[in-house]
């Protein structure tokens, strides 16, 4: 079960106990950013909660804080952490990213650095012993005491360097390297936040440009800004996508060179490499993120998608809650937990849900398009049009040629005649080649009106490049650039709209062919049986 990821992970050896595993039990809770580290029972307690760690893991977190802000090499930490026994190549490497998944999942602040070529630092500001609050810890006479800084002993600091001068000296540059990397990380931070706005695409790639052209040795910049050039490659001019997909590329390149488990960059690396062929490694790939950044809530909510895709709404619907109690108010995971309600027959809950984001997010593309959605699909045709005429409220994005299909629609819905199901089968067959967001919400509206025959054809045309409706992947029936290939996936195959599609045995064959029936059977898991339809006889 995905729930059953391991937050934490252990070094290849930590079979054994850490050579100086008794220590752990007499060093003092100390607060480090917004945690508290608690080494005797090796927890870090963070906002999102407490997460234990490996013996050997929280060794490591402790030198890295020992050193106070100066950098560890490799051989440091062996000899420290492993008595300087020759263990695995990448027992350091292993514990490290331990360190990072335990802090992300407990919803830490502290970053652990990579220094390319030299080792890791933690940038200690604020380190203070935990005062508890509920009780006082009893120095034990070994230099632990509530007295000594974060638990911190003289021995072990001098032990983070090489000598008690080194330490100061490291020190020194350390305060002065730290103030530097308080304000990177606040500029990262900054353009992330913008990421996860409607409009913030274009002023966070510009942030993170002058971000790495200033720390071009600091891998989340150039990991986040291969994000941000995978999003921008979907909406540029179709000119200019390669180049921009090759930029994203080339970012995550730079960013895997310095730090080879950053998340941004692994996230943006099985972005730009999933197609409809490529179900299973992606997968793969994007829980691989997950594992090492828990609260990285771009990987969780394509994982949310790709199982939507894969007809696993359950598991789709847990991953979006775990992204949604991250970030409560991102208008992108509120859509889909609205959408989300819908698929479940929860409808009045799918309308509180995207009323209340409509509230806020009153011209979001997204949002809006999701209450005409929902109205649509869920029997209320002429709610659905009197948004269309509402032109003043409306998203810039629902220009004059797709509300028109949407209203032809929308009427043989309401009528149900045979000459405005005609007519709405026209003009939706018509509008389909000029563009995937055409496509796939003409195959969700045909499906819905029983014209199976031309829903199949166009959801062909679009995942399949099969058959005489193969239009243009970029452009809409209004000439608005789209190169975004979301709508060629197949999240809406399993949705209430297209449950006749379902039901019709052509709908195997169109599974087959974009390889879902090899996913299933290769990865053991199957579609929900709520969503099945005719596959009930052809899997499981």
């Amino acid at each position: 079960m995905a729930d059953d990821l391991p937050m934490t992970g252990a070094p290849a050896d930590s079979q054994s106990d850490p050579p100086d595993i008794v220590a752990l039990a007499h060093r003092q809770d100390f607060d480090l950013g917004n945690a508290i580290i608690r080494p005797s029972i090796r927890t870090i307690d963070g906002p999102v909660g407490p997460v234990t760690c490996e013996p050997r893991v929280m060794q490591v977190l402790l030198a890295l804080v020992d050193a106070h802000s100066a950098v560890l090499s490799r051989d440091d930490l062996l000899r420290l952490c492993w008595d300087g026994r020759i263990v695995g190549d990448d027992a350091v490497n292993r514990a490290i990213a331990a360190v990072r998944r335990a802090g992300a999942a407990a919803g830490a602040d502290f970053n652990v650095e990579t220094i390319p070529r030299i080792g890791y630092r933690i940038a200690l500001d604020d380190l203070v012993p935990h005062d508890g609050g509920d009780q006082e810890r009893v120095d034990p006479g070994n230099g632990h005491g509530p007295h000594t800084l974060a638990g911190v002993s003289r021995r072990n600091l001098i032990l983070g360097s090489a000598s008690a001068v080194a330490v100061l000296s490291a020190g020194t540059w350390g305060f002065g390297y730290w103030r530097e990397s308080s304000e990177y990380q606040g500029k990262v931070e900054q353009a992330r936040r913008m990421l996860n706005t409607a409009d913030g695409l274009e002023k966070a790639q510009a942030a993170l440009e002058d971000i790495v052209a200033k720390w071009p040795n600091r891998a989340e910049a150039w990991g986040l800004l291969a994000h941000a050039r995978y999003q921008s490659a979907e909406m540029v001019p179709f000119q200019r996508t390669g180049a921009m997909v090759n930029a994203s590329e080339q970012a995550a390149g730079r960013a895997l060179a310095i730090d080879a488990d950053q998340s941004d960059a692994l996230l943006a690396m099985a972005l730009l490499r999933f197609s409809l062929s490529d179900w299973l490694p992606t997968e793969k790939q994007i829980r691989r993120v997950i594992e090492l950044a828990p609260t990285n809530i771009a990987a969780i909510e394509f994982l949310a998608v790709l199982l939507q895709c894969l007809g696993r709404c359950r598991e789709s619907r847990e991953w979006l809650d775990r992204a949604i109690a991250i970030a409560p108010m991102q208008p992108t995971l509120l859509f889909k937990k609205a959408l989300k309600h819908w698929i479940f027959g929860e409808v009045g809950e799918a309308d509180r849900v995207i009323d209340g984001a409509l509230q806020l997010w009153p011209r979001n593309e997204w949002v809006w398009n999701t209450r005409l959605m929902i109205y649509a699909f869920t029997g209320r045709p002429l709610a659905a049009i009197s948004m269309l005429d509402d032109a003043a409220n409306r998203p810039s994005s629902m220009m004059t040629g797709t509300a028109n299909v949407w209203r032809t629609a929308l009427r043989a819905m309401d009528s149900r005649s045979p000459s405005s199901i005609a007519a709405a089968r026209e003009i939706i067959v018509k509008s389909a080649p000029h563009g995937p967001a055409n496509a796939g919400q003409g195959v969700m509206l045909l499906s819905s009106l029983g014209e199976l025959d031309a829903a199949f054809e166009i959801a062909n045309g679009l995942l399949l490049a099969r058959g005489g409706n193969v239009g243009s992947l970029q452009a809409s029936i209004d000439g608005r650039l789209i190169n975004s290939q979301s709508w060629r996936r197949t999240q809406w195959l399993f949705i209430p709209a297209t449950s006749a599609m379902r039901e019709d045995a052509r709908f195997t064959g169109l599974c087959e062919g974009l390889g879902l029936i090899d996913y299933w059977r290769a990865s053991g898991t199957w579609p929900d049986k709520f969503v099945r339809g005719t596959l009930k006889n052809g899997i499981g």
